[in-house]
């Protein structure tokens, strides 16, 4: 298991898990992810994702569909049962694309710049339901 690493200066750095990428794409992703802000740290195995998802508590994770370690469906539910309210962004990569998937899916080969513009518009959108959340909790 890599070890999060934080990229240029932010206060508060957004943190992406990277889960069961080619080690090309773990690094490519990692290095421009990197470059663009986030805290970012990569799971290998089950395990590895169990224990990023309790400890590390990433606020997106980006996996490949067919991952080895895990089915897509057990990567959900483990994020599920450990994420936070609203709950962790998940953005899956597929040479083809899959309708059955709860999730974001993106067909390979990304664009950086559309996969970022996508992490990007998640994470906001996670961020604004927080935000009502708290607002709604308060008022109510």
């Amino acid at each position: 298991m890599e070890e999060p690493t934080q990229g240029s200066a932010l206060p508060d750095p957004e943190r992406v898990l990277l889960v069961d990428l080619s080690e090309r794409e773990r690094h490519e992703l990692r290095e421009m992810l990197q470059a663009a802000g986030f805290d970012v740290a990569v799971a290998r195995s089950r395990a590895d994702v169990c224990l990023r998802l309790l400890t590390w508590q990433p606020d997106g994770v980006i996996a490949d569909h067919d991952l080895a370690c895990l089915d897509v469906a057990e990567l959900l539910d483990v994020i599920r049962a450990t994420a936070p309210v609203p709950p962790t962004v998940v953005l899956l990569c597929s040479a083809q694309p899959h309708e059955e998937t709860p999730a974001r899916t993106l067909i390979k080969p990304v664009p950086f710049l559309d996969l970022l513009s996508t992490l990007q518009a998640a994470l906001a959108d996670r961020q604004d339901k927080q935000q009502a959340s708290r607002s709604s909790s308060s008022t109510g």
